[in-house]
């Protein structure tokens, strides 16, 4: 069992309804989106989702990047949210810059949902086998992070698996 999960979904999905579901238009881009299975799960509670994607593997919701720098957004400046939705720690070395470059495509939110190191050999092991190469930090290493990147941490839920 990784930290993937219906707990996190619910609180992500409560924290987008708060605060965009009265809205008429808001807007989200998810990097390193995949299939674009973030929108799949938002657009239901929020319809108003104005939805961009990035991967480094171009899919239907998803245009290509390096890897490193977000594309900017041509025709918005900003967007209300940017996610990192379970995909930092396939970025390893990468995840400082991804963080920073961020930054200035947000009008204000982040939101970054992640695999965190295993407390027991068990989840690691269950870590390593999702992702052979990955990178998995204790919520104190990603204190620091989003520290070091200019963020500030408003809200944290931690959830762990049994």
């Amino acid at each position: 069992q990784s930290n993937h999960g219906s707990i996190h979904n619910h609180h992500l999905t409560q924290w987008v309804q708060g605060t965009f579901g009265a809205q008429q238009t808001w807007s989200l881009y998810d990097i390193g989106g995949g299939t674009g299975g973030l929108f799949s799960l938002l657009q239901p509670i929020a319809k108003g989702i104005n939805y961009r994607c990035v991967d480094v593997v171009a899919s239907e919701k998803c245009t290509k990047f390096d890897g490193e720098n977000p594309p900017p957004l041509k025709d918005l400046q900003k967007v209300d949210v940017v996610a990192f939705n379970y995909v930092l720690h396939h970025a390893g070395d990468q995840t400082l810059p991804l963080l920073r470059n961020a930054v200035p495509l947000t009008k204000g939110f982040m939101v970054v949902q992640e695999d965190l190191k295993g407390a027991t050999q068990l989840q690691a092991r269950h870590n390593y086998n999702h992702e052979w190469a990955g990178t998995f930090r204790g919520d104190r290493e990603w204190k620091l992070l989003f520290d070091v990147a200019g963020l500030d941490v408003v809200s944290s839920s931690f959830y762990e698996p049994d």
